[in-house]
């Protein structure tokens, strides 16, 4: 199973899920990132994302997660014809395109980083975090039943 996110200067332009059938997942570290470019996604995926369970990657394109499933095989030349397209192409355009695509998302995406800061700053002194880097320092699962 192959997940390739061509990117193209922060732009998801083409998503590819690589192997009908296959399993994609989100590890810890991604979820969050994921999850927060991904605001508006279907409750379905919203669940995937933030329990990191595994879900089909048919699953993935009918949520709008990714632009098309194809086979492993055929993944890598896929996402490397879509970015010729777009070397292809004139930066300029490229560039314009992307601001007007943009424009109307900064004040929302700046509003959201800033209560994402106080969030993540207000978890920080929360028990359960306490709890997870003992447990990392420990190494040890964390036990977040007495939090």
């Amino acid at each position: 199973m192959l997940l390739v996110f061509l990117l193209w200067a922060g732009l998801k332009a083409w998503r590819v899920a690589g192997a009908a059938r296959s399993l994609l997942a989100v590890e810890d570290e991604a979820r969050a990132l994921a999850a927060s470019g991904l605001a508006n996604v279907d409750a379905n995926a919203a669940e995937a994302l933030l329990l990191g369970e595994p879900f089909l990657a048919e699953a993935a394109m009918e949520v709008g997660l990714v632009n098309r499933v194809v086979p492993p095989t055929e993944a890598n030349a896929v996402a490397q014809a879509q970015a010729r397209k777009l070397a292809a192409k004139p930066l300029s355009s490229l560039i314009e395109t992307k601001r007007l695509m943009k424009k109307g998302q900064s004040a929302q995406v700046l509003a959201q980083i800033g209560e994402e800061a106080v969030s993540f700053g207000r978890m920080l002194r929360e028990p359960a975090a306490r709890e997870a880097f003992t447990a990392f320092m420990e190494k040890r699962r964390p036990d977040f039943s007495g939090v």
